[in-house]
């Protein structure tokens, strides 16, 4: 699969990110899109976008959330027409509202 549809999968909520994080694993081509000097500020703000993934929490919703917006904003840079999944917003959104202040 080519790597941008691989991003556009995550993006579009038809993979989740223990998947993508798998496929940065396996696909190098990924791994040096994603290790690319891309200005995506707050996401590479120190380092690349693969930095930035690698260095999230794979189970947490909120880094769901970010990895998916910092993906989108990677696909918008590139010309890639996407439609972004909200399921992993509002997800965390149900979260945040159940938990204690």
């Amino acid at each position: 699969m080519p790597v941008m549809e691989l991003i556009k999968d995550l993006v579009e909520g038809r993979l989740k990110l223990p998947a993508f994080r798998e496929a940065l694993d396996r696909d190098g081509n990924l791994r040096v899109l994603l290790g690319q000097d891309v200005q995506l500020p707050p996401y590479t703000r120190h380092g690349t976008l693969l930095d930035y993934v690698l260095a999230q929490d794979g189970a947490s919703a909120g880094a769901a959330v970010n990895v998916v917006d910092a993906m989108e904003k990677f696909l918008t840079l590139n010309g890639v027409d996407h439609r972004t999944d909200e399921a992993a917003r509002e997800e965390y959104r149900f979260i945040l509202s159940v938990c204690p202040a």
